[in-house]
């Protein structure tokens, strides 16, 4: 998840910055859509089972860490959330900043899900779905995307990450520390997972702000976004899906070659 000093000083200052978003972003070419199985890196396929290690200590804990998790991200930490399960100490780290104790960790949240006075007038339709939980030598690791739109900016930019969390656990099975990587920042080739300095997270979600936020002409088929890295999307479609119809006119990419022969240069 997404830090809130960060986001808020980024939207704030963003549009003071010399960059004009064009009134229409089109999506990116290279998409990769999926029914049942993608070709991710090979943390990333989708799946909701929790996997054994024995190598974590016995977790004696009710409901254990998998359904808490399920749960609480199922409900964007709501009501829902568990203090019991995390320390008091428990840390969270992110590309862009870390983050102290539970209070401060729930606040953030609140924020990123556009709860209260400050996340109603940053964000709105804020998401996050939880693909799999499953644990390590550490503890554990769930991957998720996490989606939401900067009601702040002008052009109201819709931020999609896809990444990964990694938990540690005390000995009672008790969380105490959260390291979240995005997909398009921190994975690397042969899907391992590195630290990226803090102006890297800052020229990532730059970016996303103002070149990558998604508008389309017109209604688009349901998705959702299994991985969005830097270059493509992963995308997981309806599997009833057999007839798409557009009702929009119009889409900006290539617009002005549809409906006409490719012309090879050099011929005549």
């Amino acid at each position: 998840m997404l830090s809130i000093t960060s986001l808020v000083l980024f939207s704030l200052l963003l549009p003071c910055v010399s960059f004009s978003p064009p009134p229409s972003l089109s999506l990116r070419t290279n998409i990769h859509a999926t029914i049942h199985k993608t070709n991710l890196p090979s943390n990333t396929q989708k799946s909701s089972e929790s996997q054994g290690n024995p190598n974590v200590a016995t977790n004696t804990l009710s409901p254990p860490i998998p359904k808490v998790l399920q749960i609480e991200y199922a409900s964007f930490f709501t009501r829902t959330y568990f203090p019991t399960h995390y320390t008091p100490s428990f840390t969270f780290t992110d590309p862009l900043s870390s983050i102290t104790g539970i209070p401060s960790y729930i606040s953030n949240i609140n924020v990123i899900a556009g709860r209260g006075i400050l996340g109603g007038a940053l964000f709105e339709d804020s998401r996050i779905l939880l693909h799999k939980v499953k644990r390590t030598d550490e503890g554990w690791e769930t991957r998720w995307t996490l989606s939401t739109t900067v009601k702040a900016l002008p052009w109201r930019p819709r931020l999609v990450f896809t990444g990964i969390s990694r938990y540690g656990a005390t000995d009672d099975g008790r969380l105490n520390t959260q390291a979240d990587y995005w997909d398009n920042l921190n994975l690397m080739e042969g899907g391992v997972y590195v630290n990226k300095t803090r102006m890297e997270g800052v020229g990532t979600l730059v970016g996303m702000m103002g070149g990558e936020g998604k508008k389309v002409e017109g209604r688009e088929v349901p998705y959702v976004t299994l991985f969005h890295g830097r270059d493509y999307d992963v995308r997981e479609y309806p599997i009833d899906l057999e007839v798409i119809g557009v009702s929009y006119v119009r889409r900006d990419e290539a617009f002005e070659r549809l409906g006409r022969e490719w012309k090879v240069e050099g011929d005549g």
